[in-house]
């Protein structure tokens, strides 16, 4: 005696799990971008806005200018390298 099941619900079931993982490994890695770009655009605005406030109030140093524009540039480097790692 044969007894035959349709299985197409699990399938089915099974197909939707793994679709739910999927959405969730991309959402999680959405967030970790974010924060990955996140963090040095905050110094590079930070360190600009600086720059800026101080030539307004014409308090500009070279050596400030120097070290504001030296950590834009390792920022931007940083985001280069989270870049090179997706």
């Amino acid at each position: 005696m044969l007894v035959f099941r349709d299985l197409s619900e699990v399938r089915r079931l099974e197909m939707r799990q793994v679709q739910s993982s999927r959405l969730q490994a991309l959402g999680e890695m959405t967030a970790n971008v974010a924060h990955e770009f996140n963090q040095p655009l905050t110094s590079i605005r930070a360190f600009a806005e600086r720059l800026l406030i101080r030539l307004n109030r014409k308090e500009w140093s070279e050596e400030l200018g120097r070290e504001n524009l030296t950590s834009i540039v390792e920022q931007v480097e940083r985001m280069g390298e989270a870049v090179k790692r997706l």
